[in-house]
């Protein structure tokens, strides 16, 4: 198991103390097919939407708390202002992960952190993001 940090509006989720666990379980995809039955015929007829429907992204943090946090309550409260979006009405904006060099998640929080202190300064954090189906290439949006 290896440790990485995820990265928003610049900053990175090490200034929290928190590392993302790695590997982590990679969501994917699925093509939105609809199918009718139709009487007297086998098989279905097959309505393709031509796209594929977003993902839910779940991440898990190893937090050691940073001394400049007094308690659980108060860092909770920072790390989730952090993750939250900085604008009037959610919007999918990037998130990056650096063992995912050159690509991104084009995401918003869809599950507040949970945080389940193991000690006095360690916790693990559980949270989810909402992905637009696929990772975006960096290059792509230069």
């Amino acid at each position: 198991m290896s440790y990485g940090r995820l990265i928003y509006h610049n900053k990175s989720s090490t200034y929290f103390g928190a590392r993302v666990v790695f590997p982590l379980v990679q969501a994917t995809t699925k093509r939105n097919v609809s199918l009718t039955q139709v009487v007297g015929v086998n098989g279905s007829y097959i309505n393709d939407n031509l796209n594929y429907t977003d993902i839910t992204q779940q991440i898990t943090f190893i937090v050691e708390r940073p001394i400049f946090y007094k308690d659980w309550f108060t860092w909770g409260m920072d790390f989730g202002d952090w993750l939250t979006c900085k604008d009037k009405f959610v919007k999918y904006e990037p998130f990056y992960f650096d063992h995912f060099r050159g690509w991104h998640w084009e995401a918003y929080v869809s599950e507040s952190p949970t945080v389940t202190p193991q000690s006095s300064n360690i916790a693990n954090v559980t949270m989810s993001l909402a992905c637009k189906p696929f990772l975006i290439d960096d290059e792509s949006i230069k």
